[in-house]
């Protein structure tokens, strides 16, 4: 059984329909909640209500992931990653909502499940996942514990005793990276890239930005927007995440990366940012300088195979002195 996170499209329609029509003739409670706030008959409206992007209404920003059983072709469950914790959520919520379709349960799937969703919440800067169970479920608590979990304790919410568990990913960073991926290139060799990503010299220094969602460092960086460059990406995330106003930027690399939620590919540009203004109102909440990079970082294994290569040009660019003059356009 080979088991991958997939986000909802609509190429994947006739298998997650599949999946919820057995899971409503069922009966069931459908587990995480998030895949059935809408009626998925209507797929198009389906799809944008499994993403919530700004806190409001009792909710946070989180990302909607189903489980596909790739041999078989087949959706066999969902998760639902909270980027951070509400006090409903630290309470009895938790970071992560799971569920496994009920024609494929006891075979395993929660406890595989789990462990992909936890690779989800590294790359999402989550490195402390609380999860929550009814004390009465025992296939939950049994999966929980295996990737990890440490009880905290009990609690009766609504009249039913939960259990709080607690999973430190920074314990087990070599087990997370097991299978991930990434392959660099030399600079605009793939083409048709999903990400820019940015790597910030200022004074002498590492410029990097905390997202506000996150107690982990990152580069700047992003989606290339349809109809848009990647200099001219480059140019606005390194504004809106940094406040960059001045800088020269230096072609670096192209890169490839891949673990067990997915594929993406993007060019890395090094920074010589001369002006820093105000931070602009954007997801990053601060930014800061550092001399070296600090262990704290948001997607540890990408970002130590491109900070070689970030450093190298840094060197270059040292002995040449030379680079393509960009300035950042104001907010």
């Amino acid at each position: 059984m080979k088991l991958v996170l997939i986000k909802a499209s609509s190429q994947y329609r006739e298998q997650i329909t599949n999946m919820l029509d057995e899971w409503y003739s069922s009966g069931e409670k459908i587990v995480p909640s998030a895949i059935s706030r809408t009626d998925y008959h209507d797929f198009e409206m389906y799809l944008q209500s499994l993403e919530v992007k700004e806190a409001g209404n009792g909710l946070v920003p989180e990302s909607t992931f189903f489980c596909l059983d790739e041999g078989r072709d087949k959706i066999v469950g969902a998760v639902n990653i909270r980027h951070y914790l509400n006090d409903a959520l630290l309470l009895s919520g938790g970071h992560i909502g799971d569920g496994v379709r009920p024609s494929e349960r006891r075979k395993g799937i929660a406890t595989h499940m789990i462990g992909l969703a936890l690779l989800a919440c590294r790359r999402l800067g989550i490195f402390r996942v609380l999860m929550v169970c009814d004390k009465g479920n025992v296939g939950s608590a049994r999966s929980i514990l295996s990737n990890g979990g440490v009880l905290e304790d009990e609690r009766i919410i609504d009249g039913k005793a939960v259990q709080r568990y607690w999973i430190d990913l920074t314990r087990n960073q070599a087990d997370m990276c097991q299978g991930q991926q990434c392959k660099v290139y030399p600079h605009n060799s793939l083409g048709d890239y999903k990400y820019a990503v940015i790597f910030s010299k200022h004074k002498g220094g590492w410029l990097l930005s905390r997202h506000k969602a996150r107690e982990t460092w990152e580069t700047q960086g992003g989606h290339i927007e349809p109809n848009e460059s990647p200099l001219e990406a480059a140019r606005r995330e390194l504004y809106e995440e940094s406040g960059a106003r001045d800088a020269k930027l230096h072609p670096v690399c192209d890169y490839w990366a891949s673990d067990a939620i997915g594929t993406s590919h993007g060019i890395v540009f090094l920074a010589d940012v001369r002006e820093l203004a105000e931070l602009p109102q954007s997801e990053m909440r601060e930014v800061r300088l550092f001399d070296t990079f600090p262990a704290e970082l948001t997607y540890p294994y990408l970002m130590r195979i491109l900070i070689a290569e970030a450093e190298k040009t840094a060197e270059q660019c040292i002995r040449n002195n030379s680079g393509e003059a960009v300035h950042s356009e104001k907010a």
